[in-house]
């Protein structure tokens, strides 16, 4: 009894850790040296809940039994993360960089002992909470430009993200697991996040979004006439909705997009550069994009996961990353079988949005993702053993009484 109650209070601490890094702002202090970001309190937070959470639980990881998937995986992950710490230029910012995607995936675990040990509801709610809150700033500035005339309310537009991209991830991914149906909120709550994710300025977003719904939800036939209906509108309103302008996309508007050339030609630039610094295999390592990447003019990031991989890790590792990735769904295929839609819907919705964004890898929107997914996951892992313990106990009943 005293040990359960002591594992749950690390658990406690661990999820209020996370809970204080989910609701940091983003406040600046000072450029971080041989790297493209500041140091803030929201990256000081994610530290504060990584090294705590690493301190907690790697004795525990160490004695526990792994399965062979387990060891590949871990081996797999190992081997990649050497790999990109030796090419890089600057070690120690690289082992920065591996430790920040690890708090990703702290995140994905901890959803699992919240969901074991308390409910889906109680390890969600806060999160709730927050991306209420920044759909509801997001709109007041939205309400307060476009109905008011006034001019944009900068604390306020995209809430606590600051930019369209990850307040759209976050905001489309968890407005997908509540409409499949895990988890219900009120139609007040919907409306706010669908206004939210509609007017959020990210076209990938929202994209994703719609064509997600279309595919996977139940709700199809709505989200199909609620494009029609907003492809139309587009041509009677006098404003511009850059979240739905994907809907008047054309092969002619593709070709001269200024932000999808901007990808193009950063591809192309790419696979020069491979050819110059002979990376295409292992990768030039952390922030090796700035050496040939343009945004707007200037050396920038180069908006799509996929090409971050391919430069920072090379093909070898981006390979690899696959593999892991498809151990892990064939390893879990009759789970994902009897929850198909609940759990691929927003892993659909974060491999198309994925196309042309960073989003998944960056400070708080990457981990609350992981951490949404966690929660999809690990609830119907539990409700399948739970199922397989109602099964089994059946038995014994029935062949006691025979």
């Amino acid at each position: 009894m005293r040990y359960l109650l002591l594992y749950k209070k690390e658990i406690f601490y661990q999820y209020f850790f996370f809970i204080l890094f989910i609701f940091s702002p983003r406040i600046h202090f000072f450029q971080i040296p041989g790297s493209t970001s500041d140091l803030r309190l929201d990256i000081i937070t994610m530290l504060f809940f990584g090294a705590l959470y690493f301190f907690i639980n790697f004795s525990n990881f160490i004695r526990a039994k792994k399965v062979s998937v387990t060891w590949l995986v871990y081996i797999l992950l190992i081997y990649i993360s050497i790999i990109y710490i030796l090419v890089s230029r600057n070690s120690i910012y690289a082992i920065f960089q591996i430790f920040w995607y690890m708090t990703m995936l702290f995140a994905f675990f901890l959803s699992q002992k919240l969901v074991i040990n308390f409910s889906f509801e109680k390890a969600i709610y806060f999160v709730r909470i927050f991306i209420n809150i920044n759909a509801l700033m997001h709109l007041t500035d939205t309400i307060n430009w476009r109905v008011f005339g006034n001019e944009r309310i900068g604390d306020l537009a995209y809430g606590f993200f600051e930019i369209p991209s990850p307040f759209a991830l976050v905001l489309g991914c968890y407005t997908i697991i509540t409409l499949m149906g895990r988890f219900r909120i009120t139609k007040v709550e919907k409306f706010v996040l669908l206004s939210a994710l509609l007017f959020s300025e990210s076209r990938i977003g929202a994209g994703a979004f719609i064509l997600t719904m279309v595919v996977l939800s139940r709700y199809k036939i709505w989200f199909m006439l609620l494009a029609t209906f907003a492809y139309f509108s587009l041509f009677f309103i006098d404003s511009y909705l850059k979240a739905l302008s994907f809907l008047t996309l054309t092969i002619d508007k593709v070709s001269q997009d200024p932000s999808l050339l901007m990808r193009v030609d950063n591809f192309n630039a790419m696979t020069q550069w491979w050819e110059s610094a002979q990376t295409m295999w292992l990768g030039g390592g952390v922030l090796s994009h700035m050496d040939y990447s343009i945004q707007f003019g200037k050396p920038g990031p180069l908006d799509s996961l996929y090409l971050k991989m391919l430069s920072d890790f090379g093909l070898i590792s981006f390979i690899l990353f696959i593999v892991v990735v498809a151990t892990l769904l064939i390893n879990n295929s009759h789970l994902i079988k009897l929850n198909f839609v609940e759990i691929i819907s927003p892993i659909m919705f974060v491999a198309i949005y994925s196309l042309v964004n960073e989003g998944l890898v960056s400070v708080k929107s990457g981990h609350l993702v992981f951490f949404l997914v966690g929660l999809i996951f690990w609830s119907a892992k539990a409700d399948m053993s739970n199922r397989k313990l109602k099964y089994n106990a059946c038995k014994k009943i029935v062949g006691y009484e025979g």
